[in-house]
């Protein structure tokens, strides 16, 4: 009996060890395991002068851009986006020389990419808007090739070409780069697509003369404007000569192209890029482009679509020999809400439209919209039909 006493207590101690022991296992295996943070990692901050100005520079601010930009600069003078783009923003205020430092020292410090296709596209902007380089456009277009190697699909590189070849009068590559932009579908869509819309306004004016080109693209056309037109794109006095051939030439047709002496003149046109223009018309005499009381022309005036109306009537009137194409139109009620008949230039209005020279400002509406603005491209479309009624080149 002892001994059965004595084997009972053992097989009851080794079972409680045993017991012991897998609970100790199992505490084991669902212990959660110790968690190791990892080291703390420093990130320097991104850098918000810059990144402002970046976002200034898109919004026109150019002002404001350049202090963003030069605060960053003085944070860290190597920053080469800030430099870049306070050589952008700087071309815009006209700093041209101060601009052209800051793109130097910015292109030097591009090391990435992303940085290298920002100089070039600055590059691009700064020549197109300086041009005192007489190679701008050259150097422009070594930068916009140095871009689309390194990104074959940058908007920037495109959108900003598109100006340089329309500045530089390439209408036809202005349009392929604006509808590229449009294309790759990243940045300046919309801009792009209105710029494509006018450059295809512009080719329709075909104008045929370098100044014509050049008048296309204004927004607004100016009195000058008009003078130039009138001389180079209508050849008024080329035309009228046709129908007198025994007529005295209007302007001498000298080398330096000065002015006979007794010519009209103007107080105010001595320095003008277009004076031989405007003193041609005022030799003539066209309604609409006389001088003022004061002796001055006011080369810089706009010109609105009524004014430009009393304008091509008074050449049709030269041209066709017939002073009387108002005279149908007189005591008439006018198509026009906007143009009542008892307006001085209503008569005007009528003649032109009636030929299909000018049209209601827009098509779905009958307005004409008399004080409305000219753009050289329809201005210069507008010269361009008064020619093809009258068939003269």
């Amino acid at each position: 009996m002892a001994v059965q006493a004595k084997c009972a207590r053992w097989f009851m101690l080794m079972l409680v060890l045993l017991i012991a022991v897998t609970l100790v296992s199992c505490g084991s295996k669902n212990k959660k395991p110790t968690v190791v943070k990892p080291p703390v990692v420093r990130v320097e901050p991104s850098d918000v002068y810059t990144d402002a100005g970046l976002q200034l520079l898109e919004k026109g601010q150019y002002d404001d851009a350049d202090r963003e930009f030069a605060w960053a600069l003085t944070k860290n003078p190597k920053n080469a986006r800030a430099a870049i783009g306070r050589s952008i923003a700087r071309i815009y205020q006209g700093d041209y020389d101060e601009a052209l430092d800051d793109l130097k020292s910015g292109c030097k410090y591009a090391k990435q990419n992303e940085d290298k296709v920002f100089c070039q596209v600055a590059r691009i902007r700064i020549y197109t808007k300086d041009k005192r380089d007489k190679r701008w456009f050259l150097k422009a277009k070594e930068a916009f090739d140095t871009a689309t190697k390194i990104d074959p699909q940058n908007s920037d590189a495109y959108f900003y070409m598109g100006f340089a070849f329309r500045d530089s009068l390439n209408f036809d590559e202005a349009g392929k780069m604006f509808r590229e932009v449009i294309a790759i579908n990243d940045r300046h869509v919309k801009e792009a697509e209105i710029q494509a819309d006018r450059i295809q306004k512009i080719q329709g004016a075909m104008a045929s003369t370098k100044t014509g080109r050049t008048i296309a693209l204004a927004d607004r056309i100016t009195r000058a404007d008009c003078a130039a037109i009138i001389v180079e794109e209508i050849k008024l006095e080329k035309n009228l000569r046709r129908q007198d051939p025994n007529a005295a030439p209007v302007t001498d047709k000298t080398k330096d192209k000065k002015v006979e002496k007794g010519k009209a003149t103007a107080k105010d046109i001595a320095e003008h890029p277009f004076r031989v223009h405007i003193e041609e018309v005022l030799t003539l005499g066209i309604k609409g482009l006389t001088k003022y009381p004061d002796g001055s022309f006011r080369p810089e005036e706009g010109v609105n679509r009524a004014a430009y109306a009393v304008i091509m009537e008074d050449i049709l009137e030269r041209l066709t020999g017939n002073t009387e194409l108002k005279k149908p139109f007189q005591g008439t009620p006018s198509p026009f809400p906007d143009v009542k008949a008892d307006y001085p230039y209503y008569e005007a209005v009528m003649v032109v439209t009636s030929r299909g020279i000018m049209e209601k400002k827009n098509a779905n509406e009958d307005t004409f919209a008399p004080l409305a603005p000219l753009s050289g491209a329809e201005a210069l479309l507008i010269a361009r039909k008064l020619k093809e009624d009258l068939k003269i080149n």
